[in-house]
């Protein structure tokens, strides 16, 4: 008999969990199925509070799992339909292998652990447009404070202001993440 692997803690499991029932909808098998992998196969699973609870599933971690199990299409037995074609089996395993890369995308993307890519290069292409004008902005609001100043004064001016604007910089590319994530679920409403 598999050991199974369970999580304890919260904070070693952050994602969305899902019960048996909808990881028995997802991968196309009856609940049966999905405990009988968690008693006996080895299925990861998050430990429920309290007893009686039910078994929590990360769906990403259940898609990985069977992959690696070579558990192939959807199915009663969750078990990968063989041809006797190598050739096609060799396909259903790729077919299945994507779908679940798919779906692991699919769950990171719903927890908020990834956005798309063009919303960062727009955002992140208007914050630097910010950090152009700003920096070019330095020269205007520096050069009447120089006047009638000793060299390494103007410099420890020059120097303050430019700090200044690379450090809004700094602070507007750490909210790139979090402007793009809102955008998308704006977008998505």
């Amino acid at each position: 008999m598999a050991k199974r692997k369970a999580v304890t803690s919260k904070r070693d499991h952050p994602t969305r969990t899902s019960t048996s029932e909808e990881v028995a909808e997802q991968f196309g098998v009856d609940v049966q199925q999905v405990r009988h992998w968690t008693r006996e196969s080895g299925c990861p699973y998050s430990k429920a509070r309290g007893r009686g609870s039910p078994h929590r599933y990360d769906l990403a971690e259940v898609a990985a799992w069977r992959r690696s199990r070579g558990l192939g299409e959807k199915g009663k037995r969750g078990r990968p339909v063989r041809t006797g074609n190598e050739d096609i089996d060799k396909a259903k395993a790729r077919k299945e292998s994507a779908m679940a890369d798919a779906w692991e995308l699919k769950v990171h993307r719903l927890n908020g652990d990834m956005v798309m890519r063009t919303l960062v290069e727009e955002i992140g292409a208007e914050v630097i447009q910010v950090f152009t004008s700003r920096l070019q902005g330095v020269a205007a609001s520096v050069v009447p404070r120089l006047v009638g100043r000793e060299p390494h004064e103007q410099q420890a001016l020059i120097h303050d202001s430019i700090r200044i604007v690379v450090d809004q910089l700094a602070e507007d590319l750490s909210t790139v993440g979090r402007k793009a994530q809102v955008a998308e679920d704006v977008e998505a409403e």
